[in-house]
């Protein structure tokens, strides 16, 4: 994903923690605009594409999916 798509996605939840209240609105600037934030949601994004793909594999070998 790229850096812009994390930043809207990121602006997007923080917006909507803002209106339920469960952030502050300087919180959730800093949490939408901080790049250390954005880098850490990347390779967090890439940790779990990895991961559900290979536990689909896995279902997949064990249900005899997989050839």
């Amino acid at each position: 994903m790229s850096a812009v798509v994390i930043r809207i996605l990121l602006r997007y939840g923080a917006g909507l923690l803002v209106a339920k209240g469960l952030l502050a609105p300087e919180a959730g600037l800093v949490l939408a605009e901080d790049p250390d934030v954005q880098v850490l949601m990347q390779v967090g994004f890439g940790l779990c594409a990895g991961l559900v793909s290979e536990c689909w594999y896995v279902l997949a070998r064990r249900l005899g999916w997989a050839k």
